[in-house]
């Protein structure tokens, strides 16, 4: 199992602070939601862990060593990352898109490896893209390109998926789609998944744990139970909430319904 972990981190954008001295770690095949209003860091503290954003303060490791000193392909190896707004050449097909995944793993104008193929026929298989392969991008619905992308981050065989809103835009079908389908390459292929989400339901139904962030910091870290508390997710929202049990296909769920906005707390900015 490989470890992340964010040790002490400062994080900026330039004089502004977004979060200070915040620790962090993971070293479980878990699926992990970060939670939280926006403006709260969540987006910030995702783009750190994925090498994306360099702490102003602070270290991440990335399976014990600093992932900033790190080689950029051996870090693309371990980890894989698919920001909020990932954009590519309408022209390009799924299958092109899926074959950057293999980069880390070439030498400079080397031809595709047997293995660096077999990699890119099993993410596009993986994810249902198979008789879609050869579509181009521009032609995709939404659920269908983030999909591909996925694609794209399974090719690289990583042992940690960083995901950010990765149902953003997306229907409610296409919703459940994505969420199910990560849930089912978490378990098919053992990686841990770290993803900040929005839908606090679908944190509740597809996480092993759950990171609830405000104003760049820690609120509460730890399993469903812990987190979907009315009185957790008030204090985090600063909304009425709700927490009740629901059954989904033979399993209990934890389920929250916001009653009411407190008026006079505090807002984040957005």
């Amino acid at each position: 199992m490989m470890s992340i972990k964010a040790e002490s981190i400062t994080l900026r954008y330039g004089a502004e602070t977004i979060v200070e001295k915040m620790d962090l770690a993971v070293d479980k095949a878990d699926i992990v939601s970060i939670i939280g209003p926006n403006g709260s860091g969540k987006s910030t503290v995702l783009k750190a862990l994925g090498r994306l954003l360099k702490p102003a303060g602070g270290i991440v490791f990335l399976d014990g060593k600093d992932i900033q000193t790190e080689k950029t392909g051996r870090v693309a190896q371990k980890l894989a990352i698919l920001p909020q707004t990932a954009v590519v050449p309408g022209d390009m097909t799924v299958y092109d898109l899926v074959c950057y995944g293999r980069m880390p793993y070439q030498k400079f104008f080397a031809p595709k490896s047997e293995e660096d193929l077999s990699r890119i026929e099993m993410a596009i298989g993986a994810t249902g893209m198979a008789e879609m392969k050869f579509r181009r991008m521009d032609t995709l619905s939404g659920g269908e390109r983030q999909r591909a992308w996925l694609s794209l981050a399974i090719a690289q065989n990583p042992k940690i998926l960083l995901l950010d809103e990765p149902t953003t835009f997306l229907d409610i079908h296409h919703q459940l789609e994505i969420m199910k389908l990560i849930s089912h390459l978490h378990r098919k292929l053992s990686i841990t998944v770290i993803m900040v989400l929005h839908d606090l339901n679908h944190a509740a139904r597809f996480s092993n744990r759950i990171i609830a962030v405000k104003k760049g910091a820690v609120m509460i870290d730890g399993g469903i139970g812990e987190v979907f508390r009315e009185e957790i997710l008030g204090a985090l929202y600063n909304v009425k909430t709700q927490i009740i049990k629901i059954r989904q296909n033979g399993e209990e769920h934890l389920y929250c319904l916001a009653d009411d906005v407190c008026e006079g707390g505090p807002h984040e900015r957005a």
